[in-house]
């Protein structure tokens, strides 16, 4: 769908891609999970738009944690490789609140956690935007 969301979103500069949950959710291969975002990147890249990844959340479910932890080091590759701005850390931002930041579900954020995780991606993008 990104072609779709450049054309509807021409104004829109910066892209914050937080991307992965689901992914972990259904055990995406890391190399499968490289390749979409590769493929995002470039797209949003080719538009004149910036890019920028996240880690993906700390998840407070049994059995997640590793798939989590594996798509986060391909954000960090992804990252690198295409010389983006760094994302916000939001795992270790939800790991360090989690009874605090996560719903009784483990996943979705409280009202606390959905504005530190507002206030964690603010954080990165002030000094980019306001140079």
């Amino acid at each position: 769908d990104i072609d779709l969301w450049l054309s509807l979103n021409p104004d829109i500069h910066y892209w914050l891609l937080g991307w992965g949950t689901n992914d972990a959710f259904d055990q995406v291969a890391p190399a499968h999970f490289q390749a979409n975002l590769q493929i995002l990147i470039n797209k949003i890249k080719q538009a004149g738009h910036v890019p920028i990844l996240a880690h993906i959340p700390y998840l407070a479910r049994p059995g997640f944690d590793s798939e989590v932890q594996a798509l986060n080091a391909v954000i960090d590759k992804v990252t690198e490789t295409n010389n983006l701005t760094k994302g916000p850390d939001l795992y270790q931002l939800v790991h360090a609140h989690a009874a605090e930041y996560l719903l009784k579900d483990g996943t979705h954020p409280t009202p606390a956690g959905a504005k530190a995780l507002n206030q964690a991606w603010f954080a990165v993008l002030r000094p980019v935007v306001y140079k």
